[in-house]
């Protein structure tokens, strides 16, 4: 979820009617109070692009109204949990979905039984930002399942989509910062989803890295013709004495 995204799913979620004109550019009906607060008029286009400046604000990571959002957030807890409807059931044939789904390496298995537990899986929002001659922001979320510490491969899009109904039917949000686990085990929780963060920032920013790139080689090649010229220079006087 990039920048403008991120705007429009927090705006829907405080009774904003959002619509996505296509090209990463929205225009929101916002409602009173949320008007009043981020001094915005009752209908507003926005953008990313700086063609979108003729039609409507910027959004940028410095702009109030996105400063103002994330007070209204910040309001409202850091955390907020909510439980995803649905009715677990037992595997009829796990054996059969084993076979399909697990790849045994150098090794067998013997399957023993199965449990239904609650599993909490955590989702967390990371802004990426890519700085030189040119800034870039994109938004990645992260989503960990906190008993295998693993993402959960093919269920993002479930997860993600199913997210903000269950918040606003069940979540249970605070002014304190209630966290998912406390000590040690957040502290390495957060550093698992950072280091996916990381790699994720090398796949989303192609084009700003080969762009970086282009200018760092540019930069060497001035820099030794540079020294070049002034070796030829300091060899030459040398001669000439």
């Amino acid at each position: 979820m990039d920048l403008i995204g991120w705007f429009g799913a927090v705006a829907d979620l405080e009774g904003a009617l959002v619509e996505d004109n296509g090209g990463g550019r929205l225009s929101v009906l916002f409602p009173d109070h949320l008007r009043r607060r981020l001094q915005v008029w009752e209908m507003e286009s926005f953008g990313m692009e700086e063609r979108d400046s003729d039609v409507g604000r910027l959004l940028h990571d410095q702009n109030p109204v996105i400063a103002g959002m994330g007070e209204i957030l910040a309001e409202k807890g850091r955390f907020a949990t909510a439980e995803l409807p649905g009715k677990p059931q037992l595997l009829r044939m796990p054996e059969a979905f084993l076979d399909r789904h697990f790849t045994a390496q150098n090794f067998i298995y013997r399957y023993r039984d199965q449990q239904i537990a609650t599993v909490r899986y955590l989702v967390i929002p990371f802004l990426l930002g890519a700085v030189s001659d040119m800034k870039t922001e994109r938004i990645v979320t992260i989503i960990l399942n906190e008993t295998t510490r693993t993402v959960p491969l093919g269920m993002e899009n479930n997860l993600t989509v199913a997210l903000p109904q269950a918040i606003h039917s069940s979540a249970r949000s605070a002014f304190a910062d209630p966290a998912p686990s406390t000590g040690a085990g957040a502290t390495a929780t957060i550093s698992l989803m950072k280091k996916m963060t990381h790699r994720q920032a090398i796949q989303l920013f192609p084009e700003f890295l080969r762009s970086s790139e282009r200018r760092m080689l540019r930069d060497l090649e001035r820099l030794q013709e540079y020294y070049s010229a002034i070796a030829q220079e300091i060899e030459t006087g040398a001669k000439k004495r």
